[in-house]
């Protein structure tokens, strides 16, 4: 071939080469058929670690093709060489100087020009970065679709754009019902305004808020709802979205209240036991000591309880027992306390209650008791001895005011039963 003719097709190429030299985040490669590299522009340098020096020459196959790849690279190249034509763009793996994988895309061209040898030009895009993005994305989004909690995402007017379908699960709306709409539409209206005011104020002075709310479900169903709601910004601080998470504790909230009953009512009657006795007690003598009014407090023992055990079985005790602390707590005041001390004894705490006004409840509770009953079939008639202490008379604290009305309870008894009995300091000493 002439040179004149050899000159122009080497100028050609390097024109060519030329506008790949200044890509700075395009990493151009260009080689023989065979896969010998004859191109390698800066930005391929800094991607894939090597100097344009160290491969120029080298086998691409040796220099950046995993072993794995290596067959379908060799085709690709057979099929460029033997069609002329370049293939189309495919993202691959290849390996870096440190033996680390970097994804690219990677596109083709040739360069065909006669009397020099076919050059086949890659050109590979960094989508590393890009596909952990979207692997993140995918996770999000799986993360979303899968989770248990329910998921509401709204825009910075509060105002639904995504549910996810834990959402769904949870208050029976589908997302085509609440898009668009505020979240207040689950509202069960037991919260107030003010409640509203300060969540919402937590949220724009800390960008978050947790909590327990009470909502409403489609079906009109209330349930007891944990809720945390973050605030997301741009860069510059303005709100984009708000995103909450939601669950469903109604099932947990009624185990913690059983418990929470269990520890503090007797499980017979329901009524308080001692734990929560002291607690009410203790509640009222404060109270009566701050506005100088007097308390009330009476123990009640049934009379002969273990014959009706004995005879009729702790079955029907047990259902008489039930029965008396119904006629008990018809016989207080709503605010007064009726406590099972375990086995027939109770005890009664009767707030800014004078000594008349013990004696008539204690005459009360009396006819009460003793009025028959039917259980089971058996007709039953009980009687009770009560005992009375007054606050502050006869004790200044609760100790003190049970140990009294225990004294006063027994004197009750053995001056016959069904009667009651206040205390009186000659008890003490008798």
């Amino acid at each position: 071939m002439p040179t004149r003719q050899r000159s122009a097709a080497q100028c050609s190429l390097e024109q060519f080469r030329n506008r790949f030299d200044a890509m700075p985040d395009v990493a151009v490669r260009g080689s023989l058929a065979d896969g010998t590299l004859t191109y390698w522009n800066p930005a391929a340098e800094r991607l894939y670690g090597h100097a344009s020096a160290d491969v120029l020459g080298r086998s691409m196959f040796d220099v950046l093709v995993p072993a794995s790849r290596r067959p379908a690279v060799e085709r690709s190249l057979r099929q460029m060489a033997a069609t002329r034509r370049p293939q189309p763009t495919t993202a691959i793996e290849l390996r870096r100087k440190d033996g680390t994988l970097v994804s690219a895309l990677c596109g083709h061209l040739l360069f065909d020009e006669p009397g020099l040898p076919l050059e086949l030009y890659t050109l590979d895009i960094d989508i590393s970065s890009r596909q952990l993005d979207e692997a993140n994305l995918r996770l999000a989004a799986m993360v979303f679709e899968q989770s248990q909690k329910g998921i509401i995402i709204t825009d910075a007017e509060r105002n639904i754009v995504k549910v996810n379908p834990a959402f769904t699960a949870i208050t029976g709306y589908s997302e085509a019902e609440v898009v668009g709409r505020n979240p207040r539409l689950l509202s069960a209206g037991q919260h107030g305004a003010e409640f509203y005011r300060e969540m919402w104020s937590a949220i724009d002075a800390a960008g978050t808020w947790e909590g327990e709310v009470w909502n409403r479900r489609k079906d009109g169903i209330v349930y007891a709802e944990a809720l945390s709601i973050d605030r997301v910004c741009d860069a510059e601080g303005r709100t984009l979205h708000y995103v909450s998470i939601i669950s469903d504790i109604t099932e947990r909230k009624r185990v913690d209240e059983q418990i929470q009953r269990m520890a503090h009512h007797d499980p017979l009657t329901g009524l308080p036991n001692r734990a929560l006795l002291m607690d009410r007690a203790g509640q009222a003598l404060s109270l009566a000591q701050r506005t100088g009014a007097s308390v009330a407090l009476m123990f009640l023992d049934l009379d002969h309880f273990k014959v009706i055990n004995d005879s009729l079985g702790h079955r029907i005790g047990d259902l008489l027992l039930i029965e008396v602390a119904h006629r008990l707590l018809s016989a207080v005041r709503e605010y007064d306390t009726v406590s099972r001390q375990g086995g027939d004894e109770f005890v009664l705490v009767l707030q800014g209650t004078s000594v008349d006004g013990a004696a008539h409840v204690a005459e009360k509770v009396r006819a009460l008791i003793a009025a028959p009953m039917t259980i089971e079939g058996h007709g039953l008639t009980v009687t009770t001895s009560i005992g009375i202490a007054m606050f502050p008379n006869d004790a200044g604290d609760f100790e003190a005011l049970s140990r009294a009305a225990d004294v006063a309870m027994y004197r009750a008894k053995h001056a016959g039963r069904n009667a009651y009995c206040f205390y009186t300091p000659e008890m003490r000493a008798a």
